[in-house]
């Protein structure tokens, strides 16, 4: 599961993360307020000669959602693919 703060944007952040910042945080996991869990979205397929990153979530609806993108490879990246 992956996590943001939201006071920074830090991504992704992981339950151990959260715990260190925390440590208060009994055995069973509670996110404080000041983090937000990151729902999953699907995965756009991508192509030959075309990369998929990952931009940072974005807050819809009130929920935090994965986001990607893909766009052409770089002329570098298609001479390293093998």
């Amino acid at each position: 599961m992956n996590y943001i703060k939201i006071a920074t944007l830090e991504y992704p952040r992981y339950q151990g993360d959260i715990r260190l910042e925390y440590p208060e945080i009994g055995t069973e996991f509670c996110c404080p307020d000041s983090y937000a869990y990151v729902h999953e979205t699907e995965v756009p397929i991508t192509t030959q000669g075309q990369v998929l990153a990952e931009h940072l979530p974005v807050l819809v609806d009130g929920v935090w959602r994965r986001k990607f993108y893909v766009r052409d490879a770089t002329a570098h990246e298609l001479a390293t693919v093998s």
